[in-house]
């Protein structure tokens, strides 16, 4: 199994964001170890030197790396995972939603066509829909940028799996995560449902300082995440 980790590298003005998260967090996800399905990672990190670069240089950036990886070992990688600021109409490195069709199709080219292909979004709010919806889940998250980049990965003929957060919050750590399953779709739905039974024991899981749950909750369907809150 081959996963690919893109990460903010450079930290904005006055923060620490990329030091003391993206970058700590992205070496946590590279660390080799095996799923409960005893599969390894073997994973290829790209990090961006994001000073004085505006979206547009950003997102050319991104998708000349992305390009070149793909003919460098074609469609071979069945997990992406995204360390960066984010909101519900795009990401820090320049791709918004009029964008979705290019990234989608950039990614397209790297995933697997045999298996189910994750994206994981560990960026603040692109789980949630452009328009603020009565629902805290499905409509209410159709239209942002996971829901769209799941429905446009689909069109490219992948089985797509995308996680994303719908609230901003710590980069691994938001247990406000939301997965839209394969297929074009309205919206997604809630991993483990905000003050449901399981909510406290997620939460706790996902701020523990040694948990692995929060890399590999991707991995997981939600009744094997559900068992791992039970056990």
């Amino acid at each position: 199994m081959k996963s690919l980790i893109i990460a903010s590298s450079v930290d904005r003005a006055g923060l620490r964001d990329a030091s003391r998260v993206f970058l700590p967090e992205a070496a946590q996800l590279a660390r080799p170890w095996a799923t409960a399905r005893e599969m390894s990672w073997f994973v290829d990190c790209v990090a961006f030197e994001r000073k004085s670069m505006s979206a547009w240089r950003l997102r050319r950036y991104l998708a000349d790396r992305l390009a070149g990886l793909a003919d460098d070992i074609g469609p071979t990688v069945s997990l992406v995972a995204f360390l960066c600021h984010g909101w519900s109409t795009g990401i820090q490195f320049g791709f918004h939603l009029a964008h979705i069709e290019r990234l989608a199709k950039l990614l397209a080219r790297l995933a697997v066509r045999d298996g189910l292909f994750r994206v994981v979004l560990y960026c603040c709010k692109n789980a949630d829909g452009p328009e603020d919806g009565p629902e805290e889940i499905g409509p209410a998250t159709d239209g942002g940028f996971a829901d769209l980049l799941r429905d446009q990965l689909s069109l490219c003929g992948i089985e797509a799996q995308v996680d994303a957060h719908k609230t901003s919050g710590h980069a691994t750590q938001n247990p406000h995560v939301v997965r839209f399953d394969p297929g074009c779709g309205i919206g997604g739905s809630w991993l483990v449902k905000p003050q449901s039974l399981l909510w406290s024991r997620w939460c706790a899981r996902l701020h523990a300082e040694h948990d692995m749950l929060r890399y590999r909750y991707p991995l997981m369907s939600r009744a094997e995440i559900a068992g791992a809150l039970t056990d």
